[in-house]
């Protein structure tokens, strides 16, 4: 026997929007986790060269460290170099999926229909050349840091350019992508305004990077199977709440900075607007 469709009684009403960004993040997961849980898997699939730079490297470093080798530093050295140029490519590939997720969280705040498989694939066409200066930054700056960890044994000069990008250089490029979703700017633009606006919200914007990649962390985790559960469980589960956190975060931001006074018709867009 075929099962009848359920019908709502009563038309929806605009008032039955949420009337705040904060209130919008629960409804969404409260009625739209499905999707959520969509987009953490295919998350997965973006993150699986990642993962698998990271994996490599460590299976290399752990049979240098247990081989009989009298050049052990000099292979190790290889191997961290071969892995910045890895890593490099997979930041390249999991941000090519974030360009296209990024449509669909905009979509999704701003309450418009989603059709997933299209929506993905415009995002990537209407995003990629942002998200791809963006991860070409990223990855320099990681590419950077790793190198100086290896050519310099002082400890304080080791963690200056972990510190430089942790607090700086990742947050801004944080910021930007959210910034390229929602306006079509220059990169040099969106640079300056995303610098401008992780001054004015400073915690808010660090918490809510450090929410999303925090997972940068795991790397110090000795155990590595634990590592690499973590960091599936954390990409699947974890990284599509967090992004839609920032998401929601920063539409709030906007609407007050930049859309009530530059682009009305985008301001407070799928919420209830009692006015």
């Amino acid at each position: 026997m075929a099962k009848k469709n359920k019908m709502a009684k009563h038309d929806f009403l605009e008032s039955q929007l949420p009337s705040t960004r904060r209130k919008q993040f629960f409804d969404i997961i409260t009625h739209r986790y499905s999707l959520i849980l969509k987009l953490g898997l295919l998350m997965a699939l973006f993150f699986l060269p990642l993962l698998l730079s990271v994996m490599v490297k460590d299976a290399f470093l752990i049979i240098i460290q247990n081989g009989n080798y009298d050049d052990v530093p000099s292979r190790q050295f290889a191997v961290n170099v071969i892995y910045c140029v890895a890593i490099f490519v997979s930041l390249i590939i999991f941000f090519i999926g974030q360009s296209g997720f990024s449509k669909i969280y905009k979509e999704l705040i701003y309450g418009d229909p989603i059709f997933l498989k299209e929506d993905f694939i415009h995002g990537i066409k209407e995003n990629i050349k942002p998200f791809l200066v963006i991860s070409s930054f990223v990855g320099l700056f990681y590419v950077a840091e790793i190198l100086i960890s290896l050519l310099f044994d002082n400890v304080y000069i080791q963690i200056i350019p972990f510190a430089f990008n942790f607090a700086l250089i990742f947050p801004l490029c944080y910021v930007s992508t959210f910034l390229s979703t929602y306006y079509s700017n220059g990169f040099m633009v969106n640079l300056k305004t995303s610098f401008a606006l992780y001054l004015r919200r400073f915690p808010l914007e660090l918490l809510g990077y450090v929410l999303s990649f925090g997972m940068i962390f795991f790397q110090y985790i000795s155990l590595i199977y634990v590592k690499y559960a973590l960091l599936i469980f954390f990409v699947i589960f974890l990284l599509p709440l967090s992004i839609l956190i920032g998401h929601e975060a920063n539409a709030a931001i906007f609407d007050e900075l930049i859309n009530q006074s530059q682009f009305p018709s985008f301001y407070k867009k799928g919420l209830y607007k009692k006015d």
